[in-house]
């Protein structure tokens, strides 16, 4: 089978969870550009102004995740916040405890809190330890 049909495919069992995203925000989906499967049962969404958007179709809420327009003008201490949100709203959406993380890692669970409160970033080493036990990809850690 080829890619593109294994593309439409997903998108056509996703479509239910992106009807629900227009029906509760159509103003944003107006301005939607394209969107994929993010996780369970989220959706990931751009816009054509290059803002990227999680829609949650458990909670039917959505967020930001991205922003070009704010792009490397970011302020350090401002990433660190924007990672540490993510990674801990990512780890509500799996239904993981940051001990559990710490265990299925071998990262300590300090560093672990520390990550989730933006008093620290972890490594790039770490962050594919991460990736791995919360089944995403680093870009969704970090820009979504």
């Amino acid at each position: 089978m080829r890619k593109a049909s294994k593309m439409k495919k997903g998108k056509d069992y996703w479509g239910p969870v992106f009807d629900s995203f227009v029906e509760e925000y159509p103003k944003l989906a107006e301005d939607i550009v394209d969107w994929y499967p993010s996780g369970q049962m989220e959706i990931a969404l751009k816009t054509g102004g290059g803002k990227r958007y999680i829609y949650d179709f458990m909670s039917r809420s959505i967020y930001l995740i991205f922003d070009e327009t704010e792009g490397i003008e970011l302020s350090e201490e401002d990433f660190n916040q924007r990672f540490s949100e993510r990674l801990y709203y990512k780890l509500m959406r799996v239904g993981m405890t940051q001990y559990e993380l710490s265990r299925k890692t071998g990262i300590s669970s300090i560093m672990i809190s520390r990550y989730c409160t933006g008093k620290s970033i972890p490594t790039v080493y770490n962050l594919l330890k991460i990736m791995k036990a919360l089944k995403c990809s680093i870009n969704e850690l970090i820009y979504g």
